[in-house]
């Protein structure tokens, strides 16, 4: 009798261990699937932050685009301006000649106006994509902490 009562007890401390033991495999199941759910989540967070800055760069090109483009046609009519004066004065007298050098003046002028509000314009588009691209990865970490504070807390 006094062994079938150890052999019970024998047994059912294995089972506890079985039990212990089966509740450390559950639990770092759980685990797993929290870090699984937390790395699908921030993937999501990081495809839909490029898609963001892929659909803003392209705004920004859009805009950079355009106004290089009307720069070029402002470019083109001021130059065609400037050419036309050149022409009319050229068959003048010569009092006239000094005023088709400063007109020659004008056009460089314009050029190298039309340079800087190229260059300008490429900066800005530069910086503003840089501040965007800071702020969605600023957004990320912001919903990745409070999606993973929901999950500690739900744990509890």
């Amino acid at each position: 009798m006094k062994e079938e009562v150890e052999n019970i007890s024998n047994k059912e401390e294995e089972i506890m261990r079985k039990a212990a033991e089966l509740e450390r495999e559950m639990e770092a199941i759980r685990n797993a699937k929290v870090m699984v759910v937390v790395k699908q989540f921030e993937q999501q967070l990081l495809e839909d932050a490029e898609k963001e800055e892929t659909r803003f760069v392209g705004e920004l090109q859009e805009k950079y685009a355009e106004k290089q483009a009307e720069l070029e046609e402002e470019k083109r009519r001021e130059v065609a301006d400037v050419q036309k004066l050149a022409e009319s004065l050229s068959s003048q007298i010569e009092f006239l000649k000094g005023m088709l050098q400063d007109l020659g003046a004008k056009k460089g002028e314009l050029e190298s106006t039309f340079q800087a509000a190229v260059q300008g314009l490429r900066r800005q588009q530069e910086a503003c994509q840089a501040q965007q691209k800071q702020k969605l990865l600023s957004h990320i970490e912001h919903k990745k902490a409070i999606f993973q504070q929901y999950l500690a807390q739900n744990q509890r």
